[in-house]
């Protein structure tokens, strides 16, 4: 990172965090001189000879058993063969074998996105492979206890890293058929104190404070319930579950929402939650903390189609707690939500009964009527100052009919490779609003990081004799003087108006996006377009002083792309509208769908 990401950085921590971090700064380099040498540390060193892990009851994993053809993301691995874990994306390069703090992670490294990297050392194939094949498992295992020393190589560079870990190891091994060897035994309680002491040091707390928190909480707590029967387990898990009653109230809503702004990293909080209730006893949570994930469950629930689509706004890496495999391809919320009735007692309840919902917690409109679904984001960027996993995306809609996405969300692309690709996914022109000036209705300043978040209300919602909705962001008013207010009015199942008012001064030229789902042919008609998708054309009807073009799989500009599987995106259809704002100037733009 460069001097001003650093200064700006600095700007987002108060006094307690900027002393926080210079402590951890000072035990890193006391832990680089400690461990310089890794083979003078293997994991056995760190827990007595009489430490035994407690085994916990476990269910079992389905079977997947095609260990030659493991994928992640866009790479196959054949984990029958020896794994490389330094690998990285980067034809020619491999992530160093050093101490992790010596390692260049950053936009901008010779290695490539660490993601990918990281997703490999989670070992999340190790519970599955216990089932299938128990030898492999443990070699690898073993395998990669001898090849990744304490705090050497990539995949200490984050500690949720560390306990996503621990949970696939400690899973795999409760599942082990066959008594473990002396050494191997040995590592893993050395392992299990040597990742909670790391995980216990290195909390992200403060501006840092989102789903990283809650994971790693989960990871100690299951490294406690490993050593339950050690007073460090004991503390461990005293310490985890007080952090988790804590920030489950705090990260989620009561609405179920969650103020990260991504439904990706809901899903993986409570996919966290759900891991820690797996190993808990019920009796001891505080009914509030058990009520505030049941709720994020129902809104799951709601936003989810039968398929597994979701609303894909906010960041998205494509990360889980646990994956039996690792092809991204297929959504894993409709598993989660199966998992949700082993909790709860969550159920749909289907209506033909037009409906209007307000997250107002969340920041979003959810409309129902007929055949048609229309989530209208109204929501703060994101979580804190540094609102990280947020995107610009005040007053966007996102549409489907009859369980087909029409209006989408572009996904997230990728997060520490080209960084022109990051901003492009998070900005507003990527999303179903407006932008102004050739700016994101908020500034960039790192690749986790924006400058401040915007006002932005909901003004009025009416249900009948039809649904209307009305909201306005700030987005823009500091530099351009300008407000804008989104009102949706849905008149008829097919017919939907959108009514944008732009306060303020006028000279300024805009330009908006509305984002298609898999459509199989477009047309532009001028000042109209038809999409045609499998049983029914959906239309957009623009104003005539409107200029609009289609983009699909444009590189110049970078336009018509949607990522549905971190780090890869392939070419979609995008509506690009632009226009001349004149003083207070107002436009409708109508929407609708006919029915083949």
């Amino acid at each position: 990172m460069n001097p001003v990401w650093y200064l700006n950085r600095l700007k987002k921590m108060g006094l307690s965090e900027v002393l926080k971090r210079l402590k951890e700064h000072l035990d890193i380099y006391y832990s680089r001189i400690k461990y310089r040498d890794p083979f003078k540390w293997p994991y056995w060193r760190f827990a007595r000879d009489d430490i035994a892990l407690v085994l916990n009851s476990l269910p079992g994993i389905p079977v997947a058993d095609d260990w030659k053809h493991y994928w992640i993301y866009n790479t196959e691995f054949d984990l029958t063969e020896p794994i490389d874990w330094y690998f990285s994306d980067n034809s020619g390069k491999r992530w160093p074998e050093c101490h992790y703090a010596r390692i260049n992670y950053r936009p901008g490294n010779p290695y490539g996105d660490v993601r990918i990297n990281w997703e490999l050392s989670r070992l999340q194939f190790l519970p599955a492979m216990a089932v299938t094949d128990e030898d492999l498992a443990k070699s690898i295992l073993a395998d990669w206890l001898v090849k990744n020393p304490y705090l050497h190589g990539p995949g200490y560079l984050a500690s949720m890293e560390v306990a996503l870990r621990w949970i696939s190891i400690y899973w795999a091994v409760c599942l082990f058929k066959k008594p473990i060897d002396v050494s191997l035994q040995q590592n893993l309680a050395g392992l299990a104190i040597a990742s909670g002491k790391f995980i216990e040091s290195r909390f992200s707390t403060h501006s840092s404070a989102g789903n990283h928190l809650i994971v790693e909480a989960v990871g100690l707590f299951w490294i406690g319930k490993a050593l339950q029967k050690e007073k460090t387990g004991k503390r461990w898990l005293r310490k985890a579950q007080e952090i988790l009653w804590k920030q489950t109230l705090i990260q989620l809503n009561p609405d179920g929402t969650n103020k990260e702004q991504s439904f990706w990293y809901l899903g993986f909080v409570v996919d966290a939650l759900f891991h820690y209730l797996l190993l808990e006893d019920r009796q001891i949570i505080p009914g509030q903390v058990i009520s505030r994930i049941e709720k994020a469950t129902e809104f799951m629930h709601e936003m989810i189609l039968p398929d597994g689509s979701f609303p894909d706004y906010g960041d998205r890496d494509d990360g889980v707690v646990f994956r039996v495999n690792g092809a991204c391809k297929q959504s894993p919320f409709s598993d989660l939500l199966n998992i949700d009735t082993f909790f709860f007692n969550c159920s749909d309840v289907a209506s033909d009964t037009p409906q209007l919902k307000t997250y107002a917690d969340g920041g979003m409109t959810l409309m129902k009527w007929d055949k048609c679904r229309l989530l209208f984001r109204h929501a703060p960027l994101g979580m804190g100052n540094t609102c990280g996993h947020g995107h610009a995306d005040a007053l966007s809609i996102l549409f489907s009919w009859n369980n087909t996405p029409v209006l989408i969300d572009l996904g997230s692309g990728q997060y520490n490779g080209n960084q022109y690709i990051r901003n492009f996914f998070r900005s507003t022109i990527a999303h179903n609003t407006v932008e102004i000036g050739s700016e994101n209705q908020a500034k960039i300043i790192g690749p986790f990081m924006w400058e401040k978040t915007y006002e932005i209300c909901l003004t009025e919602t009416e249900k009948l004799p039809s649904f209307f909705v009305e909201a306005y962001h700030t987005g823009y008013k500091e530099k351009f003087g300008i407000v804008h207010k989104r009102k949706i009015e849905w008149l008829a199942p097919y017919h939907i108006e959108i009514g944008d008012v732009f306060s303020g001064f006028g000279g300024v030229r805009c330009k908006g996006a509305f984002h298609l789902g898999a459509c199989k042919t477009i047309v532009n008609k001028g000042n109209s377009v038809e999409a045609e998708f499998d049983d029914f054309i959906f239309s957009i009807t623009f104003p005539s002083d409107f200029t609009v073009d289609i983009f699909h799989g444009s590189e110049h500009p970078f336009m018509g792309w949607r990522s549905t599987i971190y780090g890869v995106w392939e070419p979609i259809y995008s509506i690009v509208f632009s226009f001349q704002l004149s003083e207070n100037y107002h436009c409708k733009t109508i929407l609708n769908i006919v029915k083949h």
